[in-house]
């Protein structure tokens, strides 16, 4: 485990972990990648090829959100896992790791800034009912979002514009601290933003949920017709509201060990195999969170739930039928081969 100069100068590669221990460390991150690739594209989808759900203005929200999980999946988790295990020049030097903490640092920002939007999306819809199609239109969505990636990458890439004034050879594996002032900002800034910012949107979802109550049951009284469209509409809304604390609930029993591990590093230090333990467990209940929020999805929204039926339907029905097609090609191949030979048999006797 010990880090050297010779070691991060060579071209060759080098594991900080056992190679007998690098099978398990991926069991762990491998599921997490494969579900959140599979299950949020079954999101993105759905979304597309769904008209009744892209109806909804707040499901263009939860197809960025999914966007960002299956990006996370994809490339965050893999990035993580080389910079976890391989020691090279690249990966152990000041100026170059943290390129491999962008995807990480960019998706989390971004996941946060969609989770604000959409309790405000929520706000709206419960307190200006008959207004809440033309304050949130197609284009003010796509302009929120496209304002929301902004921030993330900027707060994404911070921590590799200020590693550009380290020195080129100052290595930070293992166990060597790495004190600059960039990473210590940054760190701050997630010691206070995150808790920050989820509390406000905690607050905005506990005024809402309080606020479309009292509607609900004042529609009740006033409506001898349970059963009519506007105690429908309120009851999807509230629905549609429970979701996304259920989705904000994942997001914060996730990522919240991140804090306390930014919160523990400034504090204190420990030796490389400890920072190591507890890093590997913070990521991997963090990244499980992209796996997870398909699942409400579907749970919760039928209309995500029958798009999932559906596509789960044909894709198993054409790879059936692939199957089945390749089994038929493949005997009438051999009855065709069977017949040429027994053709030619019959040739060989008569002559």
């Amino acid at each position: 485990m010990g880090n050297t100069s010779q070691e991060t100068d060579d071209a060759f590669t080098y594991l900080r972990v056992d190679p007998g221990w690098v099978p398990i460390y991926l069991s762990f991150y491998f599921p997490i990648m494969i579900l959140s690739v599979t299950g949020n594209l079954l999101v993105l989808v759905s979304f597309y090829r769904e008209t009744e759900i892209r109806k909804r203005r707040h499901n263009y929200f939860i197809a960025s959100l999914a966007f960002i999980d299956l990006l996370t999946g994809f490339i965050a988790v893999p990035s993580t896992v080389v910079a976890r295990l391989v020691r090279t020049s690249f990966t152990c030097r000041a100026r170059t790791r943290p390129i491999l903490h962008i995807p990480a640092y960019t998706l989390c920002a971004a996941s946060i800034n969609h989770l604000v939007i959409i309790s405000l999306d929520r706000y709206i819809a419960v307190t200006r009912v008959l207004n809440y199609q033309s304050i949130i239109t197609k284009k003010r969505c796509f302009l929120l979002i496209a304002f929301a990636w902004t921030i993330a990458l900027t707060f994404g890439l911070s921590p590799v514009l200020g590693s550009m004034a380290n020195p080129a050879d100052l290595s930070i594996c293992d166990g060597h601290r790495y004190k600059a002032k960039s990473v210590t900002l940054h760190s701050l800034a997630i010691i206070v933003l995150i808790p920050l910012v989820l509390t406000v949107v905690i607050g905005i979802y506990v005024r809402v949920l309080l606020i479309a109550r009292k509607a609900s049951h004042r529609r009740t009284e006033i409506s001898s017709n349970s059963k009519s469209s506007s105690a429908r509409e309120a009851g999807a809304r509230i629905r549609v509201t429970v979701t996304m604390v259920m989705v904000l609930g994942a997001f914060i029993f996730c990522w919240l060990p991140t804090v306390f591990k930014h919160i523990y590093e400034i504090r204190h230090w420990y030796d490389a195999t400890t920072i190591f333990a507890v890093r590997t467990v913070v990521e991997i209940m963090a990244y499980s969170n992209s796996m997870v929020n398909p699942i409400i999805y579907g749970y919760r929204n039928h209309l995500f739930r029958q798009a999932y039926k559906e596509l789960l339907q044909t894709v198993c029905f054409y790879v059936n039928g692939q199957n089945i097609n390749h089994g038929f090609r493949t005997l009438t191949t051999r009855l065709r081969l069977g017949s040429s030979i027994s053709n030619a048999d019959t040739g060989t006797s008569q002559t």
